[in-house]
């Protein structure tokens, strides 16, 4: 946090046709920090 914005720390970015890998990773915990889904 710096001057009180916070900073996420993303893991990964998934295209909407990758969400079943995405979900994987979810569910085996693979991930450090957010799992992000591009729709576009």
């Amino acid at each position: 946090m710096w001057k009180g914005r916070l900073f996420p720390s993303i893991h990964r970015v998934y295209m909407l046709d990758e969400i079943a890998e995405a979900q994987h990773a979810l569910e085996e915990r693979q991930q450090f920090g957010e799992i992000v889904i591009k729709m576009s």
